[in-house]
């Protein structure tokens, strides 16, 4: 699907709090909003509606059985009412209020804040995101703020899913983190037990928040772990490994390839250039090394558009970047479970 932000009456569907993000999209709120605020300010205000899909035979409409389109239910009618997917009459819609509501158990107990929601696409994918009171510290000085991140598709294909999201302070990288857990309920399909699923998911929020206790002494144990000139090549190789020809041209392949090598290097570089990495307790550790990757996945890596780049952060190339990135890190520190889990993670 394309990742770009939806765009309607020139404006992008998408709410922030606090200041101007570098992208610059989307509305700025000065205050925590409601769940109305919110919703309203991300342009988020409206519902999906599964209609019968029908064809014609011999000049007559005949509806298909078990065959229902996603639309948009305030654009039912007009020119340009998207159609998000089709389903069967098992698909269970989950409303963008809904979505919001899942935070409500943090948000009344005042343990966060909605920082920022919108759509992509024609807005067949929705995010809502929740910032929470404690600060992670790495090295005692490299801030990260915690996120929880509720990711919903209206396109058949994408399953509700559930994401802690901090981001670092001093560059503003987004690092993906998948929940830890075998339970099934953080990845939930739209069927006929999708609320109630969700429900115990809600009710599970505050052992969700404790995890960013484990996320915590998992990257200080990656700024204790120092990278030996050999470990650092190693290390993006794995993260940017060399592919196959396949299909290639001999001419495309070499393309790739040398796509491949100046994206190592550009890493590498920013492992040791980039903001906070030559802070002392930072510099020359795999933490460094990690955050090269997500500076350069974040900030330098090439889009068609800021549309495109800001979905990339989230569900695209960029994210999948980040989130082996880290499996590869956690792997190195011997937490090979961790690792398996966190590649594992469908981030699409």
């Amino acid at each position: 699907m394309a990742h770009e932000l939806l765009i309607e009456n020139g404006a992008a569907a998408m709410m922030y709090v606090g200041e101007v993000p570098w992208h610059g999209l989307g509305k700025q709120l000065t205050e925590p909003p409601t769940a109305g605020e919110a919703i309203k300010a991300a342009g988020l205000d409206w519902r999906v509606r599964m209609k019968p899909v029908c064809t014609m035979a011999d000049g007559i409409w005949y509806e298909i059985p078990d065959r229902y389109a996603i639309v948009r239910e305030d654009k039912w009618g007009a020119e340009d009412c998207p159609v998000f997917a089709t389903v069967s009459e098992n698909y269970v819609p989950l409303q963008n209020e809904e979505a919001f509501g899942f935070f409500d158990g943090l948000i009344t107990r005042k343990l966060a804040t909605y920082e920022t929601a919108g759509a992509l696409g024609n807005g067949e994918r929705v995010w809502v995101m929740a910032k929470l009171k404690d600060d992670i510290y790495v090295a005692g000085k490299d801030r990260l703020q915690p996120y929880i991140m509720l990711a919903n598709g209206h396109n058949a294909a994408t399953a509700v899913r559930v994401v802690l999201t901090p981001i670092r302070v001093v560059c503003q990288n987004t690092l993906n983190w998948a929940i830890r857990t075998t339970k099934s309920e953080f990845r939930i399909h739209h069927g006929r037990d999708m609320h109630k699923k969700l429900q115990a998911v809600s009710a599970q929020l505050d052992a969700i928040v404790r995890q960013y206790e484990i996320l915590g002494q998992q990257f200080n144990k990656m700024a204790q772990r120092p990278m030996l000139n050999t470990d650092l090549p190693t290390y993006l190789e794995e993260v940017f490994p060399t592919p196959d020809q396949g299909r290639h041209s001999q001419k495309s392949y070499e393309r790739i390839v040398e796509e491949v090598k100046h994206r190592r290097a550009m890493c590498s570089e920013l492992s040791e250039t980039g903001r906070g990495n030559a802070e002392t307790g930072i510099r020359g550790s795999l933490w460094a090394a990690y955050n090269g990757v997500t500076d350069w996945a974040d900030h330098r890596m090439r889009f068609a558009n800021r549309f495109h780049r800001f979905g990339s952060l989230f569900f695209g190339e960029s994210a999948r970047i980040k989130t082996r990135a880290l499996g590869r890190a956690l792997n190195i520190l011997g937490d090979k479970q961790a690792a398996a889990e966190i590649e594992s993670a469908n981030l699409n």
